[in-house]
């Protein structure tokens, strides 16, 4: 999960026990910085139900002046029935990325709905560092163009963000699904293997077109389909 730096970060606290949501006795949370030094350690916590909004001052969240991200901690403990349990909630903080690519185009460039690939499972700023990574300065300079340069790195974000999560394609997709008013079925032969190609293929023209990088060849070949876990095919 990320959140910019400098700002407050809300966090979902569930407080669940072999997977069952319950009601703790009592709670608190400790707050680890980057390195691991605790910030807020022990803090007592106000239990009224099975889950609470945690918000971390702004103050916690800033992040050093040469640094990209920085990761921050939070151990949740809990008493139910007597016994100890603790949740670690790990989220990272970076400076605002200015970047339009959101999760409904890895949708679209997937053909995935929402409820095959929610947001939640998409992490466009780790798509985004990915590239940077690769690319540094002179792929994030092209968030700020004026012209096409800006809409076609905003793809590659997009497309970077749909190859990082193809691998879960077999076991998202199904092959037909109803409900009260409507039906659909896909095709039942689906190459999952020609999906991840043909984004990773997309992905670099993308980036040929914003970085004038030579264009590797990848080649879209058939190979077996993998057994598709609602129809067995």
């Amino acid at each position: 999960m990320w959140f910019y730096a400098g700002e407050a970060a809300s966090l979902t606290v569930d407080f669940r026990v072999d997977g069952e949501y319950v009601v703790p006795t009592s709670a608190t949370y400790t707050l680890r910085d980057h390195l691991g030094a605790a910030v807020v350690t022990a803090e007592a916590l106000t239990v009224a139900g099975t889950t609470l909004i945690l918000e971390i001052p702004s103050s916690y969240n800033e992040i050093g002046s040469s640094s990209l991200f920085e990761n921050r901690f939070v151990l949740v403990k809990f008493i139910h029935n007597g016994k100890p349990h603790t949740n670690v909630y790990p989220y990272h903080l970076t400076n605002f990325v200015p970047m339009t690519a959101t999760t409904a185009d890895v949708r679209r460039l997937t053909g995935l709905m929402e409820n095959e690939l929610p947001d939640q499972d998409i992490d466009l700023t780790s798509a985004y560092f990915f590239l940077f990574d690769a690319h540094s300065t002179s792929f994030s300079s092209q968030l700020l163009a004026t012209d096409f340069r800006a809409r076609v790195a905003n793809e590659a974000i997009a497309l970077q963000a749909a190859i990082e999560v193809v691998g879960s394609f077999p076991f998202r997709v199904p092959v037909s699904a109803r409900n009260e008013d409507s039906q659909f079925a896909r095709v039942s032969t689906l190459n999952f293997r020609e999906i991840e190609m043909e984004l990773r293929r997309k992905l670099q023209q993308a980036l040929t077109t914003v970085l004038s990088v030579e264009e590797t060849t990848v080649g879209v070949f058939s190979v077996s389909s993998p057994t598709d876990p609602y129809t067995g095919a």
